[in-house]
């Protein structure tokens, strides 16, 4: 792990979790298992998530939504969930965005 990502980095878990499952659970009945079983192959719960889980997930979930949802709609998906980490982890959604890139 990069140390700039320190564990300790802030982010409101189970708030970043309920605005994710708002954005997922209208998509299809299905997602409330995919979220659960998301999060227990990344050995997270909301109250232990970091700003590294929660963008495995978010790549997880849209790994996902790949298999039964047209590419456009995926798109717009991911957009609206990379908003919400945005504002769940600015610092690290920033250093990752421009930090350390050539």
């Amino acid at each position: 792990m990069d140390a700039r990502f320190g564990a300790g980095q802030a982010i409101d878990g189970p708030a970043f979790m309920q605005r994710m499952e708002g954005h997922l659970h209208p998509l299809a009945p299905i997602m409330t298992f995919v979220i659960k079983k998301q999060m227990n192959d990344l050995n997270a719960t909301p109250e232990s998530l970091t700003p590294e889980l929660a963008r495995q997930f978010i790549d997880r979930m849209v790994a996902v939504l790949h298999t039964f949802a047209p590419s456009p709609r995926v798109e717009e998906i991911r957009q609206l969930l990379l908003r919400e980490f945005r504002k769940a982890a600015p610092q690290f959604a920033e250093q990752m965005l421009y930090g350390g890139r050539s």
